[in-house]
């Protein structure tokens, strides 16, 4: 059943918006497993695959994003923007995107990458700091 995974779950409350939060608030368990900001503009058809450990705080994702397991999206800083992510937009294991940047759309960010600069569409990047491969 889809409700035993955690993934699911936060992806519902989320999708709630104001109820989701009521939810969370009167089933304490519920709490836990939300790591989404209410303050995200999340597009539909996000998966998430495996994603124990992490976090989406991106200003906005697109369509069709793919996040795995160990990622954090958010702020460089306490104040400031925080990411623009397009569609098609594939995120991997343990990357780390934050920051005031813009991730255009068909973009794969490979595992354990770390992206504090923007990246054009249709684009590959890996390592830290990040770079174009393909």
């Amino acid at each position: 059943m889809c409700a035993a995974y955690q993934e699911y779950r936060s992806l519902l409350l989320f999708r709630s918006g104001n109820i989701g939060t009521f939810l969370s608030c009167i089933i304490p368990h519920l709490t836990s497993v939300r790591f989404i900001s209410d303050s995200s503009l999340i597009e539909r058809e996000l998966i998430l695959q495996h994603a124990f450990s992490t976090i989406l705080f991106p200003e906005k994702m697109g369509e069709n994003c793919q996040v795995w397991h160990n990622v954090t999206i958010g702020r460089a800083h306490n104040k400031g923007r925080r990411p623009r992510i397009g569609n098609n937009v594939k995120i991997c294991a343990g990357a780390i995107v934050i920051g005031d940047i813009e991730i255009v759309d068909n973009v794969t960010i490979g595992a354990g990458a770390v992206v504090t600069k923007s990246i054009p569409a249709n684009c590959v990047v890996v390592g830290n700091p990040a770079h174009i491969i393909m």
